[in-house]
């Protein structure tokens, strides 16, 4: 790895040859550090170009064809296996660069589409590592699947740190502007579990993602309004199932242009609730409220712990009467509103929805009751639906 810098007018070729035949590890932190400096260092100038002389190559269309080809074959070597994150960190940025250095429209076009491509792949990987901690029992083991889902998340808002003009093009398709909000919102969610990671990596990561949002900002809120609501609605439906994508997005206030402000729509006994975004954070509130996981008196009830186990369900304000949280994913095929009454012993009220189809658990010392005599038990609330 020491050789891959030396001599400024050999650093891209190097590049290029690591990409076909890699002798170095591109799933370093410190491979990926060299990287950047390689492809970012100005250089000598050069006295025919107003490109530096060290990457002049990219001035060359052949050699930035055969770069993508090298890059393409990289990815097609790890887009299969979630720990080589790190690797794709360092393809996405050489792809950047040579997407702002492209010499025809063409070869932009096919860059802008091989970044579309690793965000996929980063998508994929933050989907299958969340499904992997549903079934983690140890604080120690999620505190690092938390710290790989905010890097993952990290790299993508790093994928659309480009030129303005490719910026522009980029979010004016709903589903990319989508991977950008939702991986803020990823990010944000997990910051307090995160904590303040110190690693140059993680830092690194952490500020690209604080200017592309800022240079993305002012964008979103002239973009059409078509184009700001689809690709705001598929974010926030991502990271809230119950979303019902019906609301009208609008500025919060005339001073805090950076919150937008929405509110489901009401159906089948539900009752409407404000949603909020902090488009230059990834900040959801949700009736004024972040998600959370459940409070312990309802994740250490005995009801709770038959049903669930050990799962850590992360919920949100309900809009289910005589309920107080609701499930932000599905838990086989079900949406959860979680309340607690007010009887001794208290009871776990629990409500399952998808679709139209709405289901109540009702208690154990209700069915009891019942075998007993028609009149219910003094303290147990009525049930909607019996199953």
């Amino acid at each position: 790895m020491a050789s891959l810098p030396v001599g400024y007018l050999l650093g891209w070729d190097n590049i290029l040859v690591q990409l076909f035949t890699p002798k170095i590890d591109f799933n370093k932190p410190d491979t990926v550090l060299i990287i950047m400096q390689i492809i970012h260092q100005a250089g000598p100038p050069d006295n025919c170009s107003t490109h530096r002389a060290s990457h002049q190559q990219l001035c060359d269309e052949t050699f930035v064809e055969r770069l993508l080809q090298g890059l393409s074959h990289a990815v097609d070597r790890i887009y299969k296996n979630w720990e080589s994150y790190i690797s794709l960190r360092a393809f996405i940025a050489i792809a950047i660069k040579a997407l702002n250095c492209s010499p025809t429209q063409t070869l932009m076009e096919t860059y802008r589409q091989f970044l579309g491509r690793c965000r996929s792949v980063v998508f994929n990987w933050i989907n299958l590592l969340q499904e992997k901690l549903s079934g983690l029992d140890d604080e120690e083991e999620r505190r690092d699947f938390y710290l790989i889902i905010s890097q993952m998340a990290l790299i993508c808002i790093a994928s659309f740190d480009v030129d303005e003009k490719h910026l522009r093009i980029i979010l004016t398709d709903a589903t990319q502007m989508h991977m950008m909000i939702h991986s803020s919102i990823i990010i944000q969610n997990l910051s307090h579990s995160v904590g303040a990671c110190t690693e140059p990596f993680y830092i690194n990561l952490a500020l690209q993602k604080q200017r592309v949002l800022y240079n993305s900002y002012g964008f979103i809120l002239t973009e059409t309004f078509d184009n700001m609501s689809q690709g705001l609605n598929l974010a926030v439906k991502s990271a809230l199932p119950f979303y019902n994508e019906g609301g009208v997005w609008k500025l919060l206030s005339d001073i805090e242009y950076n919150w937008l402000e929405t509110k489901t729509i009401p159906r089948n006994g539900k009752v409407s609730l404000p949603i909020q975004i902090n488009i230059l954070t990834g900040e959801l509130l949700v009736n004024g409220l972040p998600p959370s996981r459940l409070p312990t008196l309802y994740e250490e009830h005995p009801v709770f712990r038959e049903l669930f186990g050990r799962e850590m369900i992360e919920v949100m304000p309900s809009d289910i009467p005589g309920t107080n949280f609701a499930s932000m994913k599905t838990y086989h095929g079900y949406n959860f509103a979680f309340g607690m009454d007010h009887s001794e012993p208290r009871q776990l009220i629990i409500v399952a929805s998808a679709n139209d189809e709405m289901l109540d658990l009702i208690p154990l010392v209700s069915l009891v009751w019942s075998s007993l005599g028609p009149r219910s038990p003094p303290g147990v609330p009525q049930i909607r639906t019996g199953v």
